[in-house]
């Protein structure tokens, strides 16, 4: 699955996939990847914003594990995914993808049930 796949399937399942998807694109003077808010004039992205991870986090009631070794998530429906330290070595950006993929993949079972 692409960055961009991961995070269309996240923002439907946090509930910000109204906004616009952007890739690399100038916006009041920076560039940005993820989806814009032309109102409030943000970008999310939650496999680069740690606030924006958290947010996504709380919104979805994820359970997050935080060890030595890597970050596992999991989630209301009992889906747990895990982020090791030999692929994400950056506990921050583990912490991060963890909880991307987690809520894409909540995001693909609202897909395949208005299917």
């Amino acid at each position: 699955m692409t960055d961009r796949e991961m995070l269309e399937l996240a923002a439907k399942a946090g509930g910000y996939a109204r906004h616009e998807y952007v890739e690399n694109s100038a916006r009041d003077g920076r560039v940005v990847t993820g989806h814009y808010d032309s109102l409030l004039e943000v970008c999310i992205n939650p496999l680069t914003d740690d606030g924006d991870a958290l947010r996504l986090a709380v919104y979805l009631e994820f359970e997050i594990d935080i060890t030595s070794t890597g970050v596992a998530v999991r989630t209301r429906c009992g889906l747990k995914v895990l982020v090791n330290k030999t692929e994400e070595p950056d506990l921050c950006a583990a912490a991060r993808l963890a909880i991307t993929r987690a809520a894409a993949e909540i995001g693909r079972q609202m897909e395949e049930s208005n299917d």
